[in-house]
């Protein structure tokens, strides 16, 4: 049986309701310092992926405490980070034709997440119902890569 000790009290990591996320605060910043280093050593952008963590306070240690460019998987994960101040938003699973209104909110609310289209159909699709401006900014950005969004 796993028991571990936080702030003197001692728990069973069986009896903990999940799901619930554990981690080891000081592992998490080392990690992330040294992805920050990685990148700003080989000269890319950093982008993390908030799939697993859905937390400000993960996203803002893996970021530096900037709200920079991140990943996530899904729409309510980019409406989360988009209304704490995260702009620069990958979503890097596709989307069904059936949430670009959703999509399409986030983007008017928020004022820019960007979204990963994965499929031609889906493009065709989002034309009608999704900012133009994303579908314009994808187009460029496959066009000349120069063009895509850079981070500050």
């Amino acid at each position: 049986m796993l028991t571990l000790d936080a702030a003197a009290n001692s728990f069973r990591l069986e009896d903990l309701e999940t799901p619930r996320l554990l981690l080891d605060a000081d592992r998490l910043e080392r990690n992330c310092a040294h992805m920050r280093e990685r990148c700003r050593a080989l000269g890319v952008a950093l982008r993390p992926h908030l799939k697993t963590a859905k937390s400000l306070d993960v996203a803002r240690v893996a970021t530096g405490g900037a709200p920079l460019g991140v990943t996530v998987s899904t729409l309510k994960e980019a409406e989360y980070f988009a209304r704490n101040g995260y702009r620069d938003i990958l979503c890097a699973a596709g989307i069904v034709p059936a949430k670009f209104a959703h999509a399409a909110r986030i983007q008017r609310e928020t004022l820019g997440s960007l979204l990963l289209l994965d499929r031609a159909f889906e493009e065709r699709a989002a034309t009608g119902a999704m900012v133009e401006g994303v579908l314009e900014l994808l187009r460029r950005a496959e066009d000349n890569p120069a063009a895509a969004p850079t981070l500050p």
